[in-house]
């Protein structure tokens, strides 16, 4: 488990609410991202590699607070199938 930096981050606003996508270029069950986004209404994670072993799914957890760290840290974790994963990760906030 470890604490993920992005490769590209990008944000579109969507009326009152805006559209981050953020790229990661190894991701492994348990690694987190620390996004700083507060308020996230949803978000979802996709696989943007080709998988080697049929093993697609890509999930992820988020958490506003982090339990005995900084409020409002916007944590995501990420569980795989399969270790290095490509993935683009889509948030949708109030911020």
């Amino acid at each position: 488990m470890a604490d993920r930096t992005h490769s590209t981050a990008s944000s579109h606003s969507i009326g009152d609410l805006t559209l981050a996508v953020i790229r990661f270029t190894d991701i492994d069950t348990g690694d987190t991202y620390s996004s700083g986004i507060p308020s996230a209404v949803a978000y979802w994670a996709n696989g943007t590699d080709d998988p080697t072993q049929n093993l697609e799914t890509v999930g992820v957890k988020y958490e506003m607070d982090i339990p005995g760290g900084a409020k409002n840290a916007g944590r995501f974790t990420f569980v795989t199938e399969e270790a290095d994963r490509a993935v683009a990760l889509y948030v949708l906030s109030r911020t």
